[in-house]
């Protein structure tokens, strides 16, 4: 059996519809469960799955818990789960219809594998040129610097739309100190390669992501992934092998200039605006470049953490 296993944490709304989308799935309900771990929820997730859900074309389970991230929240789902076979997505990724299908004979063609699925802007949806530089194949989501579909990296674990057995995951679990949903997939997917797991990717296997992003909005995300990086590689500090990868592959800026150059040169391109006339991708780049290098000197700062 396949459980599909999605946190979720105030987007009612886009739960309801990936719900519906579950519903539909070509593959026979006998053959998955779909569990649902609410994060604290305030916005009447709770009132909705406990008195108001119901489905005659799903197995589910709903369980809830006190704010903690959604490490933390896979990992009950992982817990109560009945399935050998885990499917990890998103609360606001809507499945295409033959999605756990393709799941599910990915597993029993290749058993002992991780499949890697692509999460597509949904297209129904508002979308603005601004995503389409972040997705699929820029800073949020970098499908394209997968070079081998059969051994896609512990950088492409993206839980928005990825199954594994779930055997892979009674030992090693989501380290639930990353709270704010960055890095917490890719750190699992590191410990998970050494290990031995190798992740497939299948493009034909569709999600459809939900969720709109400005300049803004998602500047401050990338404050955050700033700051997890820091715990990320601070986990790290005594394997110098894997320290100097992460640093060089995600924040190579680190060894040279170093952070507080580094957070001068991209605040001064971010803001240039003959940059931004030239070209707005560039623009954009630098404008993320500088929100992230200020997560990852604010976490050093408060935190004090020796690792540059």
């Amino acid at each position: 059996m396949l459980s599909v296993i999605i946190p979720t944490y105030n987007r009612l709304e886009k739960l309801q519809k990936t719900l519906r989308c579950l519903a539909e799935q070509t593959l026979s309900k006998e053959n998955f469960e779909v569990i649902v771990v609410d994060d604290g929820s305030t916005d009447g997730t709770k009132d909705f799955m406990e008195n108001s859900f119901s489905s005659k074309d799903l197995s589910w389970k709903y369980f809830s818990l006190q704010h903690g991230g959604p490490g933390k929240a896979r990992n009950l789902g992982i817990e109560k789960s009945s399935g050998d076979l885990i499917l990890f997505c998103g609360d606001d990724t809507h499945p295409a219809k033959d999605l756990l299908e393709i799941h599910k004979k990915h597993h029993e063609n290749k058993s002992g594998t991780a499949l890697l699925g692509i999460a597509l802007w949904n297209e129904e949806e508002k979308t603005t040129q601004y995503m389409h530089y972040l997705a699929p194949a820029g800073p949020q989501f970098h499908y394209n610097t997968i070079k081998d579909t059969a051994n896609a990296g512990f950088d492409h674990f993206y839980t928005c739309n990825i199954s594994l057995a779930k055997k892979w995951l009674v030992e090693e679990k989501f380290d639930e100190r990353f709270v704010n949903g960055a890095f917490e997939d890719i750190e699992l997917g590191l410990r998970l390669e050494k290990k031995g797991l190798k992740i497939f990717f299948e493009k034909s296997a569709k999600v459809f992501h939900s969720h709109y992003y400005d300049e803004e909005n998602f500047s401050s995300r990338m404050e955050k992934v700033g700051r997890a990086f820091v715990l990320f590689l601070n986990k790290y500090r005594q394997d110098n092998k894997t320290f100097f990868l992460l640093k060089r592959k995600y924040a190579p800026f680190l060894f040279f200039p170093g952070i507080k150059l580094f957070l001068f040169m991209s605040q001064v391109m971010a803001e240039s605006k003959l940059v931004k006339s030239l070209n707005l991708r560039y623009h954009w780049f630098w404008q993320i470049c500088f929100s992230y290098a200020k997560g990852i000197d604010k976490e050093k700062r408060d935190f004090n953490h020796s690792i540059f």
